[in-house]
């Protein structure tokens, strides 16, 4: 495997797991679960330490990747909590407030 190549996958791999992780971060502070926040706050530094490794140096083509991994970080992180929720039968409502539609 090519250092470009290497490269260019830790970097998405590592913004993926960093956007997923903040979206769920902001998901379980709403919740208020604390001890998850905690957790997923040490697995966002960790991913942090591969990202501010390689991007300084990056090439046009690692930086894409990286952008790619945040943008799919995000959808991913969007589609899992809304399993998560669903198969847990979780009450998501805390600090949501519903809105009535209007009519026209």
């Amino acid at each position: 495997m090519n250092e470009l190549f290497q490269n260019s996958v830790i970097l998405f791999a590592s913004n993926f797991v960093i956007v997923f992780l903040l979206g769920q971060q902001g998901q379980i502070v709403r919740l208020g679960r604390k001890a998850h926040a905690f957790i997923v706050s040490i697995g966002i530094s960790i991913m942090y330490i591969f990202a501010f490794k390689l991007v300084p140096g990056a090439g046009l083509i690692e930086l894409a990747s990286y952008t790619l991994g945040g943008a799919l970080g995000i959808v991913g992180s969007i589609y899992f909590h809304e399993w998560y929720v669903k198969y847990h039968n979780i009450n998501d409502n805390r600090g949501v407030s519903p809105v009535e539609p209007k009519d026209s």
